[in-house]
């Protein structure tokens, strides 16, 4: 009985293109400097390729129309709101990438962990501006935390409080979220 009350989700991988291109150039970021951990510029050229590309899908999807409204359920956005949203945060991805070269190479910072950091957060803010359900904010909120794993953490009085606070907000997100989903469901 619990089969027949399956609904097909409608997949359409294209309206969510730029969040895959994203997310595989963080990973071949993150393997590049797995094998390779000596070359620094390489990772910082492969995260801006991946943003580039993800901003052309963009565009595309702007220009073109897929028919989104009912992909995935309705669960990802496909307006012009998303779309700029979107072409912001890559934007400002691009240019965190370019700007923190000089700072990175002075703190001495693992370079491919940060761009490949840098990516997923990128991803996880693409998704939380695609996002049309709770369920995609919400994946998209816990993905963009991702960066704020840190290897070396910063010894501050203020750190402790700041990873509660997060893991408290995403707690009372998360709880929000189920409320809603209780309340709208049949």
């Amino acid at each position: 009985m619990f089969l027949i009350e399956l609904a097909n989700p409608n997949t359409n991988i294209s309206i969510i293109l730029p969040e895959i291109i994203v997310a595989v150039a963080g990973t071949i970021v993150m393997l590049y400097d797995s094998f390779f951990p000596k070359q620094r510029v390489v990772t910082g050229i492969i995260s801006l390729i991946g943003l580039v590309f993800a901003a052309i899908a963009l565009g595309t999807m702007w220009l073109g129309d897929m028919n989104a409204n009912t992909a995935w359920n309705g669960m990802i956005a496909h307006d012009n709101l998303r779309l700029s949203f979107s072409f912001v945060m890559l934007f400002a991805s691009a240019m965190t990438i370019l700007i923190s070269t000089v700072w990175t190479e002075r703190e001495n910072i693992p370079i491919g962990e940060y761009h490949s950091l840098l990516m997923f957060a990128t991803v996880g803010m693409l998704l939380m501006a695609s996002g049309n359900d709770l369920v995609v904010i919400f994946l998209g909120l816990e993905t963009m935390s991702i960066a704020t794993l840190n290897p070396k953490p910063i010894m501050s009085s203020a750190a402790p409080i700041r990873r509660s606070a997060g893991k408290f907000g995403s707690a009372v997100f998360a709880a929000i979220s189920v409320m809603f989903v209780e309340a709208v469901a049949p």
